[in-house]
């Protein structure tokens, strides 16, 4: 079938698009919003809080890297679309661009195998580049993804020039069509693809009721996950947690709501572009408003927001935020609450275009220069310290070591919480979630895969599922919390201990009426003494602490905080030196401010962490 101009001008349409926006947003500085005052009517089910703008102080050097490498483009040939899988670059090569100049200028393009569409892998790591695919005409191919094992993408070979989805297999010449625009009935040009463990997802707007839906390609099979997605752009990538599509919707108040992990994040405002999301944090922005970043802390479950120069796209690596915009490439350590400027912007030589979320990675392609990638990677913070969790992850419901998927859970109450690990060394974890029995599940897993089901305790009888804690002082003690949905600002909370490696649970104590606030974390450094971690719910306290197995707990104090309005327990944990940092959040009226404390003498004394 030959290639209809119609449809290659339609299908390019993003691409126009991206480079145009860029130019507007870095000539006309100053069109976002002048606005200071920020304010969420809500920020998830719970609550009504105003979301305050956080300052992040600036440092040299960054954990965060950029990499760029020359791709060996042919004369007049255009990168239509890439990606990144370490260590290949797979991206298309087409002259449709040069074919429709030609046609423009009154010229004739005479076609000839030299200007045939094709499909490359360059090894970043060899320089080697080879040809995968290669088609018999001046085809347009606008997406392209890849997990290492086989390589999908977009191409417009479809009934009378649509879009369809095609599949080449590692050490594969054929390629084979997954699905196509006739399958989904679909009324778009283009649509753009999002692949994860052999599954590929994509926003798309059927003709039978015109609106934007979420589908999944799995198993030879068409879903429709959700049939009315609100959506700034159809042409965004899928948001995933883990290997779970986020549902991103409008509400009866006409505000946009963000469904993670079962539960709603509610943006307060109308237009959401962007969603980015790891099991730390989701991000988004408001709709044509290009200096305001907000950010959800799953762990605290707070929102707030970062002010930031003009940008045009951004990702996430880790706990660092990378925006790209007009003061060049910044990276945002929303751990450390540091900024730091990974590549300045001079004279445009060095700007980039989209940044797309890869595995562990993001990429980008350079304004100057579009044969040239750039590749982002987290490098792991030479100057952190190493913590027992390091290397252990929670990923959507998977149990991640290193790059190696451990197990995926599937039988997690989406109505609950997040998964909570407690990795004993870098060998073992534990882990606690709600499971779909009404339960609450214990299991344990090694780094070489094994994993073992352990517990199952009933808990139905003091709440419903919110979170879970687990933590684990050696191979047999441990101990579990507990905590219900709130109701009318209660919540219950109920510990358990084990001493046979979590098989058995025993309950020690009801803590409704000794731990005011919420839970946000827990850690015991031996069977006698642990620390509850508590936000802000009414109570001074920000944490509690035992030393008696449980039955009693007074508050604890780690510092004296002068002109506060209140103080968030977020995190304690142990270094595999046996130092601990513990990550406290203090609220003035200047706004929210992250401060990390050190102990080195089991919990005798702590130390402030100078930024």
């Amino acid at each position: 079938m030959s290639f209809k101009a119609e449809y290659m001008r339609k299908t390019t349409m993003k691409k126009i698009f991206l480079t145009t926006l860029l130019m507007i947003v870095f000539l006309l500085n100053g069109c976002a919003s002048d606005s200071t005052e920020t304010q969420i009517e809500s920020y998830d089910t719970q609550e009504t809080l105003q979301v305050n703008k956080k300052e992040f102080s600036n440092r040299a050097g960054s954990d965060c890297t950029i990499k760029e490498f020359k791709l060996p483009l042919p004369e007049n040939a255009d990168i239509s679309c890439f990606c990144y899988s370490s260590p290949y670059i797979y991206y298309g090569i087409s002259y449709t661009f040069y074919k429709e100049s030609m046609l423009t200028a009154g010229k004739e393009f005479v076609y000839s195998d030299d200007y045939a569409t094709q499909i490359r892998r360059y090894d970043v790591q060899t320089k080697k580049d080879i040809l995968l695919y290669q088609y018999d005409n001046c085809v347009e191919i606008s997406d392209i993804q890849s997990d290492g094992d086989a390589v999908i993408w977009e191409d417009y070979l479809g009934e009378d020039g649509t879009w369809r989805v095609v599949k080449q297999s590692k050490n594969k010449n054929d390629i084979q069509l997954l699905f196509s625009a006739k399958d989904t009935q679909s009324t778009m040009d283009a649509v753009t693809l999002k692949e994860k463990d052999g599954s590929v997802y994509w926003y798309d707007r059927s003709e039978n009721n015109g609106k934007y839906g979420l589908y999944q390609y799995a198993d030879k099979n068409i879903s429709i996950l959700n049939d009315d997605i609100s959506l700034a752009s159809p042409f965004q990538h899928v948001t995933l947690d883990g290997n779970k599509a986020v549902k991103i919707y409008t509400d009866a108040d006409e505000k946009i709501q963000i469904q993670v992990g079962g539960k709603d994040i509610d943006t307060g405002i109308r237009s959401v572009s962007d969603v980015q999301i790891n099991d730390q944090y989701v991000v988004w922005h408001e709709e044509n408003i290009i200096n305001k970043i907000y950010v959800y802390d799953r762990k605290a479950k707070q929102i707030y927001m970062i002010e930031t120069d003009d940008f045009f796209s951004y990702g996430m690596l880790e706990h660092t935020l990378i925006v790209n915009g007009s003061a060049g490439v910044l990276a945002y350590d929303l751990d450390q609450e540091t900024d730091t400027v990974i590549k300045p912007a001079s004279q445009n030589t060095n700007m980039y275009l989209y940044i797309f979320q890869g595995q562990d990675c993001l990429y980008t392609q350079r304004v100057d220069d579009q044969s040239v990638i750039g590749v982002l990677e987290y490098n792991g913070g030479t100057d952190r310290n190493s913590t027992l969790s390091d290397g252990w992850n929670v990923s959507g419901n998977a149990i991640v070591y290193g790059e190696k998927t451990i197990c995926q859970i599937s039988d997690v109450d989406d109505d609950a919480d997040t998964i909570d690990l407690s990795a004993l060394d870098s060998k073992k974890a534990f882990v606690s979630y709600f499971s779909n029995d009404g339960k609450i599940s214990v299991m344990s897993c090694t780094a070489d895969g094994q994993q073992t089901k352990l517990a199952s305790l009933e808990y139905k009888s003091y709440g419903g599922p919110n979170a879970v804690y687990l933590n684990f002082t050696n191979d047999k003690q441990g101990y579990l919390l507990y905590c219900s949905d709130p109701g009318a600002g209660m919540m219950n909370k109920v510990l358990w201990s084990t001493d046979d490696g979590g098989n058995t649970y025993t309950v020690v104590k009801d803590l409704s009426a000794a731990i005011q606030n919420y839970p946000t974390d827990m850690a015991f450094k031996d069977a006698s003494t642990g620390m509850i971690l508590v936000s802000n719910h009414g109570a001074d306290a920000y944490a509690y602490m035992t030393e008696d197995a449980g039955k009693t707990w007074k508050s604890y104090e780690i510092d004296t905080f002068k002109k506060c309005n209140y103080v968030n327990g977020i995190s304690i944990e142990k270094n595999v030196d046996s130092t601990w940092n513990l990550l406290l959040q203090i609220a003035t009226d200047d706004g929210l401010d992250s401060v990390t404390y050190t102990s080195d003498d089991e919990w005798k004394t702590w130390n402030r962490k100078e930024k």
